[in-house]
């Protein structure tokens, strides 16, 4: 079949041809800054917060929490400083030139200044492709669009699938990937029945480099192969150059500065809004004028897929639990790969896959993928080949689950707020509230069965609910849903400030479409809290705004307030009247506010006797009369309690006390507990 380099031969003079018509790119070459391989132990809770926002460029996190990442030299001194990281690679480009070959342009891989003369050849060498350029970069270079299909010139009503690659300009393992698929198809449709039952029933798209830019920089700095600049040229007019193209989409764009960055400096930088660059602007237009039923996206490295979403990784793609979890299992048994929700430990927003997969207003759902190729971003050169070869029956599944899935799940619902209006803010202790939720049937002749349904997930439930549904919007028409929210479930406090939910809708198309999808939108409820004390409650109803020790049985009572600051009592009951709460007074019922307690029993003396237990040895005897004599006219100690000496109960301590124990004891007379209270 020939290597991913095999459309070479084709082109002899049409290069040169090539070269004096190519318009783009820049005599000067602005300065490249090498890069290292860092290694950084597992930060503390502390720490990670701010490492995260500083856009550092994490390419693995083990198990551990320790990372890997890519550093230029300038960043690599500031790792070692602040973090104590270590060089595992002191130099990245010098090291994958190591594998590279040196007597090849760009060490062996397709060059972009390969790619018009390859393709305009393969044109010329079948009717089954066509080449499109389907838009510019921000440096004015031509976008390829390779479309193969029966009648590649007509647009027919066909399932699409597209394999795209080089969104990142150090990673040309996928573009050679796509160059192998398409040399696989070209070269084997007139004799392989499966590959010309593919090619005749679907229409293949395949974009090799989004990133022409960037790539080009990379071969004008190390022309050997090896370079490391990711992002797109983009001149962020405060000294950096380029934005992150895998972070510059849509949806989530911007969720977080974990999983990008507002820096231009970062490796991960997000631009200055959705869609900023003029080469993502074009890959969404090409989507949006295609009905892709997968992409998928190739990038380098780590040997695995992953799949949406990646911005939340709370938020689960709908179509999860089937699609994605058969594929996986097919996939990893043809290449190997895992699948995984998405790279690293964080979110990562902006990305391609959450757009072409969540995005189905302008356009329909496809199936994305994303495929981390490899083991370095620049593979050696002796296993260019071996990996295309990998990935070409994974590949060939996409093609295949392309014709077979005839009608993809797809609710084609229009609604009146976006994942952020269901993430609601209110203020301090706010009273309960309604929200509305529109959702509108965008087709024009299909009804739409809906039912809704909502999970909460919580751990105060009933901070919101809503009346579970089942109906039908009509063509073109709208259905209105009460979300009712009670901050008040949450007593005003709330842990870590916020909490969530799941909104879901489980839609029907009715006739010949009828299919079946989930859709969850997550509802957030978050206070915003003047909270001076930092008790997490708001000082609006906070009894102790300002100390959050004060309450310190968190019963809403301050210390100095709280007849019992140890144990909650938040009624504040004291039934004997002392100021000591009932939760913590050991003797409820009889007046004890220093909490005497001689014999350490846990009950308080004024309530810990037997009466005419003089003694308080726990036993009515003689001792007990001999203690009250010798208290009375020898001036001896007094029973720990009064009505442990009054065992006759009139009111006092006297000789008649005595008497009456004498009798109770030896002439079996009443006892002391007849006669006192």
């Amino acid at each position: 079949m020939g290597t991913c380099n095999s459309f070479l031969r084709y082109c002899g003079l049409f290069f040169i041809v090539f070269l004096m018509t190519q318009t783009g790119g820049t005599t000067d070459i602005p300065p490249y800054e090498d890069h290292s391989l860092m290694y950084l132990h597992p930060l503390s809770p502390v720490q990670m917060p701010e490492f995260l926002r500083r856009g550092y460029d994490i390419i693995e996190t083990m198990a551990d929490g320790s990372m890997k990442i890519v550093a230029t030299f300038a960043e690599r001194d500031q790792l070692i400083a602040d973090y104590g990281a270590k060089v595992e690679i002191d130099n990245m480009e010098e090291s994958y030139r190591q594998g590279l070959d040196p007597n090849v342009r760009n060490g062996g891989y397709n060059s972009y200044l390969d790619l018009g003369p390859l393709l305009w050849m393969a044109t010329l060498n079948s009717d089954i492709i066509r080449v499109d350029t389907i838009g510019y970069t921000l440096e004015n270079r031509p976008m390829y669009g390779i479309k193969i299909s029966d009648n590649a010139d007509i647009d027919e009503d066909e399932p699409e699938v597209a394999f795209v690659a080089m969104i990142h300009a150090r990673e040309p393992i996928g573009l050679e990937i796509v160059l192998y698929l398409m040399d696989y198809l070209l070269q084997n449709y007139e004799t392989d029945p499966e590959v010309a039952a593919m090619v005749d029933g679907t229409e293949i798209w395949l974009i090799p480099c989004i990133n022409p830019d960037g790539y080009e920089y990379n071969r004008m700095t190390n022309p050997e192969g090896g370079g490391m600049w990711r992002k797109n040229r983009r001149d962020n007019l405060d000294g950096t150059f380029g934005v992150d193209l895998n972070r510059n989409w849509g949806w989530g764009w911007g969720f977080n500065d974990f999983g990008s960055s507002p820096n231009g400096a970062s490796e991960v930088y997000r631009g200055t809004g959705p869609f900023s660059e003029p080469e993502i602007q074009v890959m969404r237009d090409f989507i949006d004028d295609h009905d892709f039923r997968f992409i998928v996206n190739y990038h380098a490295y780590g040997d695995y897929y992953y799949k949406p979403f990646l911005y939340d990784h709370e938020r689960i793609a709908p179509d999860n639990n089937y699609w994605y979890s058969h594929m996986a299992d097919s996939l990893i048994n043809l290449n190997g790969y895992p699948t995984f929700e998405g790279p690293g430990p964080n979110s990562n927003n902006g990305m391609a896959v959450d757009w072409q997969y969540g995005e189905q207003f302008t356009k329909p759902k496809a199936m994305s993928w994303g495929a981390e190729v490899g083991y370095n971003f620049w593979l050696n050169g002796v296993d260019i080949e071996p990996y295309c070869a990998l990935h070409l029956p994974s590949n060939l599944y996409f093609i295949r689950e392309t014709m077979r899935v005839e009608t993809r799940p797809t609710f084609s619902l229009a609604t009146s707020f976006t994942y952020y209006d269901l993430d609601t803010l209110v203020s301090g202790c706010a009273e309960d509230f309604d929200h509305i939720a529109t959702f509108h049937n965008e087709y024009g002749t299909i009804p739409l069965e809906v039912e809704i349904d909502y999970i909460d997930q919580s751990t105060t439930p009933g901070w919101f609910t809503t009346e579970v549904t089942s109906t039908t919007i009509a063509p073109g028409a709208s259905h209105d849903i009460i979300l009712n929210f009670s901050p008040s479930a949450m007593g005003g406090s709330l842990a870590n400030n916020n909490s969530h939910g799941f909104l879901r809708l489980i839609v029907a198309h009715q006739g010949a479409l009828t299919v079946a999808d989930t859709l969850y939108y997550r509802i957030g409820l978050a206070l915003i809290m003047d909270d001076p004390d930092g008790d997490f409650v708001s000082s609006e109803c906070d009894v102790c705004p300002y100390d959050a020790d004060d309450d310190l049985d968190g019963d809403g009572y301050c210390a100095d307030v709280d007849n019992c600051p140890g144990w909650a009592n938040p009624d504040q009951e004291d039934t004997d009247g002392d100021l000591r709460g009932d939760s913590c007074d050991n003797c409820i019922t009889v007046i004890n506010p220093d909490q005497e307690d001689m014999d350490e029993d846990n009950v308080g003396d004024a309530c810990d006797f037997m009466c005419g237990d003089a003694n308080g040895d726990e036993a009515i005897n003689v001792g007990d009369a001999v203690h009250l004599i010798n208290h009375i006219f020898k001036g001896g100690d007094a029973p720990w309690a009064f009505d442990q000496g009054d065992a006759n109960c009139d009111d006092g301590i006297n000789v008649g006390d005595a008497v009456y124990l004498i009798n109770h004891v030896f002439k079996g007379g009443p006892a002391p507990c007849e006669v006192c209270p």
